[in-house]
């Protein structure tokens, strides 16, 4: 089947059935091509010396890393230095001390211990304990051992040994321990 015995038009042709050019755009002028053509031209020479000029800085930052490595811990000559951070970081979790050493203005020794005692850090530190009691209260982990029910007295009799046995009975009132004479007032059986 073709397109006219289904109905369809063509876009060339309209309802009528005349047909219509497609319109071409206008072809350019030479004038018109030399100007697309320097101004790529230009656009090229700008982005050629943009990307020069972050090479240059890249090559530039690579040097400067490669001559300063970053110290994350300097060794201190004082071994009671070591002592004294110790027994600053003693009360602090791992995270905690993370939290300390991160806001640290310097990773040395006293960089670290001046973190410590500073306000915002003990502030944070004691909001995020106060965070956890709370998580801890409102959600009560499986861990956590349910209040023991009252256990009735024969149950505590079956698991008592003999003398909580005894001690159980005299609560009650059932069992009386039997008195112990001192040996002198001990009656001999053979004479």
């Amino acid at each position: 089947m073709t397109d006219e015995e289904l109905g369809e038009t063509t876009p060339e042709e309209n309802q009528e059935g005349e047909e219509e050019t497609p319109e071409t755009p206008p072809e350019k002028t030479e004038e018109d091509k030399s100007k697309d053509l320097q101004s790529a031209l230009a656009q090229k020479d700008h982005f050629r010396t943009k990307a020069e000029k972050l090479e240059k800085e890249l090559q530039a930052i690579k040097s400067s890393k490669k001559e300063e490595p970053e110290k994350l811990w300097e060794a201190p000559n004082d071994p009671l230095e070591i002592v004294r951070l110790g027994k600053t970081l003693k009360d602090y979790t791992e995270e905690e001390t993370e939290f300390i050493i991160r806001n640290a203005s310097s990773k040395d020794i006293k960089g670290i211990m001046e973190a410590e005692k500073d306000v915002w850090v003990r502030t944070a530190i004691k909001a995020q304990r106060e965070k956890v009691v709370k998580e801890k209260a409102l959600n009560p982990s499986t861990q956590q051992p349910e209040p023991m029910k009252e256990r009735t007295f024969t149950e505590k009799l079956k698991e008592a040994n003999l003398s909580e046995k005894e001690k159980l009975l005299e609560e009650v009132g059932l069992w009386k321990s039997p008195r112990v004479r001192p040996l002198k007032d001990r009656i001999p059986l053979s004479r």
